[in-house]
């Protein structure tokens, strides 16, 4: 081998190399593909429609201010004369005029415990309505009322055992403290009365 020659030590050199292992290629990594976020749609927002008020017509406009008017101030349509001026009668058209006529006959009472009532609260009672009647009967029920209410509970007591004061009279006379206080006497007067007479006839029935 020292005999061979320079040309051969390189081939001789060249095929004793190790072999090459060959590498396999590492394949890419996938590439993901960018998401694309789902489109939304606006929600439109919803339009409130428009109120459109019904016009009131003339009528019913008098109608309107005419009850508020009386519920506001009654006092004011115990007189026709004080009305009329109230509301301008003279210078309104027939029409209208025959419309306050009529709702001012609408609020005159026509029964006596209408009229009691409204006397007994401190009401008014127009002119008209005091020739009926109704009125006059309203009044003197009235009167009684009024006299009863302006007594003392001593007064009502003595009333009471008199048996004067009715359950209607009672009634009406319900929220005044002195009739109050007088009841609860008499209450009492009666309870004891009671217990005195079936006491004298368990006495009476042993004898």
């Amino acid at each position: 081998m020292s005999g061979a020659s320079l040309q051969e030590r390189q081939v001789m050199r060249a095929e004793m190399k190790p072999p090459v292992t060959p590498t396999t290629p590492t394949p890419p990594a996938p590439v993901t593909p960018p998401v694309t976020p789902p489109t939304t749609t606006p929600t439109p927002t919803p339009v409130k429609p428009v109120e459109v008020k019904p016009e009131v017509d003339r009528n019913t406009q008098i109608n309107q201010n005419l009850t508020e008017g009386f519920n506001n101030n009654p006092s004011l349509f115990a007189n026709y004369d004080t009305y009329k001026k109230a509301y301008g009668y003279d210078a309104k058209p027939q029409e209208e005029r025959d419309q306050l006529d009529a709702f001012f006959q609408s609020k005159i009472p026509q029964d006596t415990n209408t009229m009691y009532q409204s006397l007994k609260l401190g009401g008014t009672i127009p002119e008209q309505a005091k020739n009926s009647k109704a009125y006059t009967q309203a009044k003197e029920k009235y009167n009684i009322f009024a006299k009863y209410n302006s007594m003392t509970p001593d007064q009502l007591y003595s009333s009471m055992i008199s048996n004067d004061i009715g359950t209607e009279l009672s009634n009406d006379l319900a929220q005044n403290p002195n009739y109050v206080q007088a009841k609860t006497k008499y209450d009492a007067y009666i309870k004891t009365k009671s217990n005195n007479d079936a006491a004298i006839g368990a006495v009476n029935a042993v004898n």
